[in-house]
């Protein structure tokens, strides 16, 4: 009999040892996710009119604390005691909601980054309007007053005016040569800047794949 009591004493006192640490790191969890689901809230609460990239990065730290916690609750071992392992599944249930949550926010705000970055590339490259040199230009010519000239001079302003009209199309076309080959460098930086972007979804798609795969895996667990 007093090997019965001993044996259950025993049994007793290593799962108190058990259940106080986990219970205990689960509280800890469980207050970090709420934590930063209420600074979440309350950044976007605030800032009815946060979009882009700082959209985006509200999101993402807060995905990223969301996956720390479940990563966190992945390290801790019930060893059969239903109380830790109730209060765990539980906590794990709520943080999938919230991932839910973002998962289907993440196409509007890919759309959100997209309208920042055109905007930031029509305001840093505004068309400019060359309508303004041709109207100057019948404005002049409708303001001469007619005169009386002589051969010799009248000669003389055609061959300045045919000189000018020479020297204004090479001008021309020089600032034309000048414009495209500006164009044809921003083109070539458009074409770069995209193939970095698309390396950087590509990666991110991979690894949201993975977490993806792990999080399933470690729920069906």
């Amino acid at each position: 009999m007093a090997t019965v009591i001993q044996s259950a004493f025993r049994t007793y006192s290593t799962q108190k040892k058990n259940i106080i640490p986990n219970l205990r790191r689960l509280r800890e969890v469980e207050t970090k996710i709420q934590r930063a689901g209420e600074k979440f809230s309350n950044l976007i609460s605030n800032n009815p009119s946060l979009c882009g990239e700082k959209l985006r990065l509200t999101y993402a730290e807060y995905e990223e604390s969301l996956t720390k916690g479940l990563l966190e609750l992945d390290s801790i071992i019930t060893k059969g005691v239903d109380v830790v392992r109730e209060i765990r599944k539980n906590i794990v249930v709520k943080i999938n909601a919230e991932l839910a949550k973002i998962d289907s926010k993440k196409e509007d705000i890919r759309e959100s980054v997209r309208r920042e970055q055109l905007e930031k590339e029509e305001a840093n490259n505004p068309q400019s309007q060359s309508d303004s040199d041709y109207s100057d230009c019948e404005d002049s010519d409708s303001s001469e007053q007619p005169m009386e000239i002589d051969s010799e001079m009248e000669l003389e302003v055609v061959n300045y005016s045919d000189n000018c009209e020479s020297k204004e199309a090479i001008s021309d076309d020089t600032e034309f040569d000048e414009k495209l080959l500006e164009l044809k460098a921003e083109e070539e930086s458009l074409l770069l800047e995209k193939e970095k972007l698309d390396k950087m979804i590509a990666c991110w798609e991979s690894r949201q794949l993975k977490f993806e795969k792990k999080r399933e895996a470690f729920v069906s667990g």
